[in-house]
């Protein structure tokens, strides 16, 4: 490109995160009812996964030589870090919206969205009968071995990672006595998000997440709860069919969109405030480069605030203009 240009190009897939950006922005229109601003949150989130199996796992591809691209292998690898950067400093505006902004309007109107595990005292028994009955019977925890055959991490969904200590083993104040266990969160079976009973005109709701968290203790029995933090991979879910053979196209399309669950890593989510020593170990077990990690909040596949409970009805949700009827055009 000319360097005398009058105009300025932008990397395509940098630009594309501006416009969704834009999406992220419009939850902060405080014109709109609160419940059409979760709507843009969740928006933004489902763009975002999506761009890091389409767009981002090209990039990924240079890096490795797997595919021939324009750019060379420092190119894309400049261009990954350009992006986990801007969408770094995103999320942290995404989670100010959502805990300064969201959250208090919430309030405002009687509904009340736990962001802690630590439930309130009336709430205790409900929940943990909740967790016993509704959600214990479809927990499948796994021990992390490094140097083992360790659980495949699905495309998409939600895990909480534990790290543990024997109740009767002896602390020795550093991590190498831990043990590392790993969790998909069931909600396939469970929905995201659930309604604890009302009180004091308040209505409350709860994430899986979170409920999982409070009756961690229930999971490993004989074990003290050291920390536990959530984590969510994304994976290659490009395909291509360049060079492919017309006869049976529809068959080859059937099997690259099933391989499309179990591709290369394009992204690693974790809870920013995990421990370094937590972090590293994961890395390793999963074996996760650094290009892949990006920090995030405590709660993750925020796409699901799209099916957050509305206890209190219509008002708090924009009303579709009804059509004025025109009778001679119905004539």
């Amino acid at each position: 490109m000319n360097n005398n240009s009058l105009y300025k190009y932008f990397k395509r897939d940098i630009s594309w995160l501006s416009f969704n950006h834009r999406v992220l922005l419009e939850a902060k229109d405080e014109s709109l009812p609160v419940y059409e601003r979760i709507k843009f949150l969740s928006i933004y989130s489902s763009n975002l996964e999506e761009f890091y199996k389409i767009r981002v796992s090209g990039y990924h591809s240079s890096i490795l030589k797997n595919i021939s691209r324009d750019e060379s292998e420092e190119e894309a690898l400049q261009t990954l870090m350009e992006i986990n950067n801007e969408v770094t400093e995103q999320e942290k505006e995404y989670y100010r919206i959502f805990n300064e902004m969201i959250l208090p309007e919430l309030e405002k109107n009687n509904i009340i969205l736990y962001q802690t595990d630590e439930v309130e005292p009336f709430h205790r028994a409900y929940v943990e009968k909740y967790f016993n009955e509704e959600v214990f019977p479809y927990l499948q925890p796994m021990i992390i071995l490094k140097d083992d055959i360790h659980s495949f991490i699905q495309d998409g969904r939600i895990y909480q990672v534990v790290s543990l200590v024997k109740k009767k083993k002896k602390k020795t104040g550093d991590n190498s006595s831990y043990t590392y266990a790993i969790m998909k969160i069931p909600y396939t079976k469970v929905p995201r998000f659930v309604e604890l009973p009302s009180f004091g005109g308040n209505h409350y709701i709860i994430f899986i997440d979170d409920l999982i968290k409070a009756n961690m203790q229930s999971v490993f029995p004989g074990y003290e709860i050291v920390d536990c933090y959530s984590i969510k991979i994304s994976r290659d879910a490009d395909f291509s069919l360049e060079n492919e053979d017309q006869k049976d196209i529809a068959e080859r399309i059937l099997r690259k969109v099933r391989k499309r669950k179990i591709g290369a890593v394009t992204r690693f989510q974790y809870d920013k405030d995990m421990p370094g020593y937590f972090l590293k170990y994961l890395c390793e077990a999963y074996e996760i480069e650094e290009e892949e990690l990006l920090p995030s909040g405590r709660y993750l596949n925020l796409a699901d605030l799209m099916k957050l409970p509305n206890p209190v009805g219509d008002r708090l949700r924009q009303t579709l203009p009804q059509p004025l009827r025109v009778p001679e055009l119905e004539a």
